[in-house]
């Protein structure tokens, strides 16, 4: 029989190991990238010949307070320490440790059994910044006037900015589409994400159509343009063979980006807070709510699967929870 493991570098190298979500070149899970430099942040505080048993929740604080000394936010510090829980409990579910006594205060029972359940931090949840419609059309102006003298990189990321900016769809969605993804003969014109069988969808989200009306009509010419630039070929791209290779491209797309937003000095917003690329689906999220007052609309448009995924990205102020209201009274008095 084999011996089981003693030490918490064990725990780590056996996880990695067998764990399907944290196997090396895993294709359904990218946990093996994310909790690898987690764990080895964790092992360089706690020592990989630490014992197992040794592991409480005040090695943890102390594990805290370093990541804290070293800069670190709560939201480090609960991954991090998320990533060695989940890898013990990973063992003692195998039958490679023990599993902890009950008694202990960082013990839980489920439906799993006896696991390991430490302390998490409260995280302060920061919305994101966003543009307001205006900005983002202005972005769109400089980046279609810099497109004439700064090259074509201009112009393309200027389209995406409106296409993200008013329909909502981020750069993993809007780089494939393709000419059978667009629909503007239909009655209104419309968007389709994610119902190819090749278009792949994030986590969380569903497929769904985003209809393409106010704002979002100025991408009608756009979009008639690139796919007769495809000459009849369904299979290129229509956003994302603007760039090459979709992590080179990505990253000269967010550079093009910032170019534009820092000569219009949107880079931060009131707050200090920077503005990237996907503050413009944050955007559409919380521009379409304040113009329609209808969350449940927002939620089938953004393609979340949770209406408190929605909900975060709702970045509400007090004058239009007031203007909500004020609409509400209105219609009361009315009748």
């Amino acid at each position: 029989m084999a011996r089981k493991l003693r030490t918490l570098g064990e725990i780590a190298s056996y996880t990695f190991s067998n764990k399907v979500e944290w196997k090396e070149n895993s294709e359904k899970h990218s946990g093996w990238v994310n909790n690898r430099p987690l764990i080895d942040k964790f092992l360089l505080i706690a020592l990989p010949s630490t014992p197992y048993k040794k592991v409480d929740q005040a090695m943890m604080d102390r594990v805290r307070d370093k990541i804290w000394e070293q800069g670190g936010s709560d939201s480090l510090v609960n991954k991090t320490i998320q990533a060695m829980q989940t890898a013990m409990n990973y063992c003692i579910s195998r039958g490679q440790i023990e599993m902890p006594a009950l008694e202990l205060a960082y013990s839980h029972f489920g439906r799993k059994g006896i696991q390991y359940k430490f302390d998490r931090l409260d995280e302060e949840v920061i919305n994101q910044p966003i543009f307001s419609p205006k900005q983002i059309l202005n972005m769109y102006d400089l980046g279609m006037e810099l497109g004439q003298t700064e090259g074509q990189q201009f112009i393309n990321c200027a389209e995406s900015i409106v296409m993200s900016g008013f329909t909502g769809l981020g750069w993993s969605e809007f780089s494939q589409l393709k000419t059978c993804d667009i629909f503007l003969t239909e009655n209104p014109p419309e968007v389709r994400v994610g119902y190819r069988r090749d278009f792949r969808i994030k986590k969380g989200c569903r497929a769904r159509a985003v209809p393409l009306v106010g704002a979002a009509e100025m991408l009608i010419p756009i979009l008639r343009r690139r796919i007769m630039d495809t000459e009849g070929n369904a299979n290129i791209q229509l956003f994302g063979d603007d760039w090459w290779g979709h992590d080179y491209g990505q990253d000269q797309h967010r550079r093009v980006f910032e170019h534009i937003t820092n000569l219009l000095n949107l880079t931060r917003d009131s707050r200090g807070y920077k503005r990237t690329v996907y503050c413009l689906r944050h955007s559409y999220c919380t521009n379409t709510y304040k113009a329609t007052q209808n969350a449940y609309q927002v939620h089938k448009l953004m393609g979340h699967s949770q209406m408190k995924t929605t909900e975060r990205y709702l970045h509400l102020v007090t004058e239009d929870l007031a203007h909500g209201l004020g609409t509400y009274n209105q219609v009361a008095t009315a009748t």
